[in-house]
């Protein structure tokens, strides 16, 4: 199989994840949690050209799809890309090799 044919195949199996692919923030969000774990006000100083309200939308919008995780690490809220979230991100980056997703 090839990449373009298990992005379609993935999106296929996961249309909600559709417009998350088309969005270039919400893609930046995911790779940068992919990197390492954040709170809201962390992603807020790392998005400044963003809205702290949007961004709080944003990352709702992706734990409610279960790209991203939230935790409680003492006391603190952090947002990390979960096992799907990987997935997807990995899939992406393998077929933006062979053509344009965006």
């Amino acid at each position: 199989m090839t990449k373009q044919s298990q992005w379609v195949f993935f999106i296929e199996q996961n249309p909600q994840f559709n417009k998350v692919a088309s969005s270039k923030i919400y893609m930046a969000i995911l790779r940068r949690l992919e990197k390492s774990s954040l709170s809201a006000d962390k992603m807020h100083l790392e998005f400044t050209q963003v809205k702290g309200s949007d961004i709080d939308l944003i990352l709702e919008s992706l734990e409610k799809l279960k790209l991203v995780s939230k935790m409680d690490v003492l006391g603190q809220m952090l947002y990390s890309v979960s096992p799907l979230g990987k997935k997807l991100l990995e899939i992406y980056a393998n077929a933006r090799e062979e053509f344009s997703i965006e």
